[in-house]
């Protein structure tokens, strides 16, 4: 086979026998290739012994991990197991599938136990940098060969897996954008990158230059008319479904309705809901009133999972989330659904929310998929009063620098929940292209590769 630019670099990274690789590559860059690949190299450079490939979650390793597998270890005679999270290799090497997070127990506990020669780990950019302690015991106590760790991520500025390979005396960093693969992929996919990516996203995961944050946050978001601004004038809310957007903060809750406009392939946020000091009783009440104000149709309510969460004195009492829709429901005389919320833990950190809703905001080619009412947005109110237009704006890094935005108790729970539910309802995964697929969709579903190889050390 061919490989592309990203690959190689893996593969003369291995050969040279660094101890800790670091790869920093962009979407669809065959990153999950080359990691499969080398494996394969490393399982016939020591002989048959025993290695780990690490995701963060189960599904990712299923969805990602197992199909690579298949696609290039299965055709060099290696063998899957029953549970599929096991494979062995005709010379009698082993590799085997972990997912670091666990549903049912403590995070990393599957990393415990066998001793191992090589280890893989990909999306380091949703795991914590104790990963690499956790296998720096258990790597290398195999065959008497060399401890050998491969960290690979999405671009992300700061990243921990590139520090910890540069102050390594045996590690390398490598990195790429997605435009490694061109060879693979057709033209159209990049083009189709840059009208659904926001500005900063293409430029961070397609070209590889993450920007450390700073200032507003949604600096892109123009009060403007659309569709050259984010404010939608020429329209109303009346008959249409809504999604409640909710967030359960103990002294100041914040809510949003954001109405579907098909039509214009548009989302539009109807009205805000921000009261101070209310049981969940009243603030679902005044999200009803809102929504029969606007003449709405409530067809799902998002949230935060902390909203399902038991309390640990009398679990055996319904979570805010479940009085909040029950009540709501009543109030609306219909029955919603409990609440959606994700686990994911990529889809769950604050800077994936953030990232996905700038891109709804704004994408590269300045499309923009999400709006505020007019209306909503001018609104008067006092100046100490918290409103869409003043969370928006107000919206915003910390002055000592950072990736994640303040907390300041005023901005935040209405940004929190417009976060909610733009990783539930318009969370975009990466696709990774496999031999024998035609293209990679970016429609609502995208999944992760690497670019043009820069190989340092």
């Amino acid at each position: 086979m061919n490989l592309n630019p990203l690959q190689r670099d893996i593969m003369r990274a291995v050969l040279a026998g660094h101890q800790l690789i670091a790869i920093q590559a962009g979407w669809a860059s065959g990153k999950t290739t080359g990691l499969a690949l080398a494996l394969g190299a490393v399982n016939e450079m020591r002989g048959g012994l025993r290695q780990w490939w690490v995701m963060d979650t189960y599904p990712r390793a299923k969805s990602v991990s197992i199909p690579a597998c298949r696609d290039w270890l299965k055709p060099q005679g290696w063998a899957q197991s029953e549970q599929g999270l096991s494979w062995s290799a005709p010379n009698g090497g082993e590799l085997h599938l972990k997912n670091y997070y666990s549903s049912g127990g403590e995070d990393g506990e599957r990393l415990e136990g066998a001793n191992i020669t090589a280890a893989v780990v990909d999306e380091c950019q949703s795991l914590p940098p104790s990963v690499l302690r956790r296998l720096t015991g258990r790597v290398g106590r195999q065959g008497g060969h060399p401890p050998l760790l491969i960290l690979a991520g999405l671009p992300t500025h700061g990243a921990w897996w590139v520090r910890a390979a540069k102050d390594h005396p045996r590690g390398c960093v490598i990195k790429a954008t997605s435009w490694a693969n061109r060879e693979n992929l057709p033209p159209e996919w990049y083009e189709n990158a840059r009208q659904t990516l926001s500005a900063a996203q293409y430029e961070a995961m397609i070209e590889n230059r993450p920007m450390p944050p700073e200032g507003q946050v949604f600096s892109m978001f123009v009060p403007d008319e659309w569709p050259s601004g984010n404010l939608l004038t020429d329209w109303s809310p009346a008959g249409r479904d809504c999604y409640v957007a909710a967030d359960f903060g103990v002294r100041r809750p914040a809510a949003a309705l954001i109405a579907a406009c098909p039509d214009r392939e548009l989302d539009v946020i109807v009205d805000d809901i921000q009261p101070d000091e209310v049981s969940v009783f009243e603030y679902a009440d005044q999200v009803a009133a809102r929504v029969k104000h606007h003449g709405l149709n409530v067809a799902r309510v998002v949230g935060d999972p902390a909203g399902n969460q038991r309390s640990a004195a009398n679990p055996q009492l319904a979570t805010q989330a479940q009085l909040f829709v029950r009540r709501l429901g009543e109030q609306l005389g219909v029955r919603l659904p409990p609440m959606m919320h994700t686990t994911e833990p990529d889809r769950r950190s604050i800077t994936s929310g953030v990232t996905t809703l700038g891109q709804l905001f704004a994408t590269a080619d300045g499309s923009r998929r999400l709006c505020v009412w007019r209306p909503t947005w001018e609104r008067r109110a006092p100046a100490s009063a918290r409103t869409v237009a003043s969370c928006v704006q107000g919206y915003s890094y910390p002055e000592r620098g950072g990736d994640e935005p303040k907390k300041d108790g005023t901005h935040d729970h209405l940004m929190d929940a417009l976060r909610y539910w733009a990783v539930n309802m318009r969370w975009v995964r990466r696709v990774e292209r496999r031999p024998g697929d035609s293209a990679v969709s970016w429609a609502r579903d995208l999944e992760g590769v690497g670019d043009v190889g820069t190989f340092e050390r």
